[in-house]
């Protein structure tokens, strides 16, 4: 796994490896929508989005490991946390008056431990 410079965001007090991969989210452009238009259009756009994401799991586990993760567990963690972003992500660009990004992220975070504990106790 390689390490790219986004990961200097990863919170450094982080209670648990989830958190601080969903605590390295944010954005600062309003732009996003149309943004997700554009890349909507292009197969190639597409591709390339998918790359970057790919990439930033393989950056947040590689930082997970270095702060005593397991590597199994870090690479879930980082892709559990990469769709968490997506998720909170579209649902803030789809409406983002109605709430913050970071308030989006926690809402897709508590859907995703609510199913695994539905299913964990089902």
């Amino acid at each position: 796994m390689r390490r790219c410079s986004a990961i200097r965001w990863l919170p450094p007090d982080s209670d648990t490896p989830l958190q601080c991969v969903l605590g390295s989210c944010s954005l600062r452009e309003r732009t996003s929508a149309q943004r997700r238009e554009v890349i909507a259009c292009s197969p190639e756009l597409q591709e390339r989005g998918r790359t970057k994401f790919a990439d930033v799991a393989d950056a947040l586990a590689t930082e997970l490991v270095r702060r005593g993760c397991e590597l199994a567990t870090a690479t879930l963690l980082a892709d559990v946390g990469v769709t968490i972003f997506r998720t909170g992500f579209n649902r803030w660009v789809d409406n983002p008056e109605s709430d913050d990004l970071a308030n989006r992220l926690r809402e897709a975070g508590a859907e995703l431990a609510a199913a695994v504990a539905a299913v964990s106790h089902g």
